[in-house]
């Protein structure tokens, strides 16, 4: 069973998403000026105001302890050793981004509180949504062969947002892990594929420390540095709604 499993995420994620993931990481080395803590060029922000700002903010997940001296120069909220910190997204498409990240300096220059922020993070997270596909329609999309060529008996649910980036704020979203275990009866076992990417599956049929040691393979060998989320597992219980690491 478990070789199983290990065949369908590695064979997924190490093949079909390597190449984006990289693909993306370059584009976001390019665009993303605010990446590291730096206050956003002034092209960036010229003719921007409180609104604007808000009307565009999202939140982005990152890993808390690798990101620990960024993290005091930017507004954040903790999950586990995660955190969700805040992107102006300007423009997206075509697998380019173009934002910056907030800081406290920008919010003290927009007037921008921690409230207002992240009330508007989250309305604009609910908005967007996410997608969540089986492992099966995720290939079928990706190759253009039917899903049935890919059937399995093991469910796996691959969720990002509808620009295919960042998804991984999903974590953030515990209705959309309750609608899923719900469907599934059972607790789930989040993998974090990278930043952009998670994976959900049923909790009761697989092995916790197995897990960790696919997600530490994968982040080691096909995943860039700067789109690594953490080598953790997550469980959702369903019965609590609580998010724990395993």
């Amino acid at each position: 069973m478990m070789e199983e499993i290990k065949k369908e995420i590695m064979d997924a994620v190490k093949e079909e998403l390597g190449a984006e993931i990289k693909d993306m990481a370059r584009n976001l080395v390019d665009d993303c000026m605010g990446y590291h803590g730096r206050e956003p060029i002034s092209g960036l922000t010229a003719g921007l105001d409180k609104q604007t700002i808000l009307m565009k903010v999202e939140y982005q997940m990152i890993n808390a302890e690798k990101n620990k001296e960024r993290l005091t120069e930017m507004p954040h909220e903790r999950l586990l050793d995660l955190a969700a910190i805040y992107q102006v997204v300007l423009s997206e498409g075509g697998g380019r981004k173009n934002s910056f990240t907030v800081t406290h300096s920008l919010c003290e220059t927009y007037k921008i509180s921690r409230e207002e922020l992240d009330a508007a993070a989250r309305y604009n997270m609910e908005i967007q949504g996410f997608h969540a596909q089986t492992m099966e329609e995720f290939l079928s999309e990706l190759t253009g062969v039917p899903k049935e060529m890919f059937q399995g008996d093991i469910p796996l649910y691959i969720i990002c947002n509808r620009y295919g980036n960042n998804g991984a704020v999903a974590m953030l979203c515990s209705r959309l892990f309750r609608v899923l275990a719900g469907k599934l009866e059972s607790d789930l076992r989040i993998l974090p594929c990278s930043v952009d990417e998670i994976i959900a599956i049923p909790a009761d049929r697989h092995d916790a420390e197995e897990l960790r040691n696919i997600v530490g393979l994968i982040n080691s060998s096909e995943v860039p540095e700067s789109m690594v989320l953490s080598d953790n597992v997550y469980r959702y219980c369903r019965n609590s709604g609580q998010l724990m690491i395993e």
